[in-house]
């Protein structure tokens, strides 16, 4: 099931667990003026109530809280690299949510 075509937006809760649920990567990008507040998004802490694996623009805070459990770039680049590699590196991804869940 296609969410994002279904959504067209807007998306219900119980397809917003299934959207993070069944994802290889959860996207997080902070708004520019939220990015000078130092803080978590709720978006990350739904993806790993669902168990997700996040990749998310570089935020101090984030690496305080989560440590290795988050991934985290500081440029486009930078994000089109760990998403090409933690794609073909599957199994890396796996051990990041087993990390997060534990802790």
């Amino acid at each position: 099931m296609l969410l994002c075509k279904k959504s067209q937006g807007e998306i219900s809760n119980e397809n917003m667990v299934k959207l993070l649920s069944s994802s290889k990567i959860c996207f997080n990008m902070t708004l520019p003026g939220n990015q000078k507040l130092d803080t978590i998004s709720y978006r990350i802490l739904e993806a790993f109530a669902c168990k997700g694996f996040v990749i998310s623009d570089y935020c101090p805070t984030l690496i305080e809280n989560f440590g290795d459990a988050i991934v985290t770039a500081k440029s486009k680049r930078e994000l089109k690299k760990k998403v090409k590699y933690y794609i073909k590196h599957q199994s890396k991804i796996g051990r990041a949510v087993q990390q997060e869940c534990r802790d």
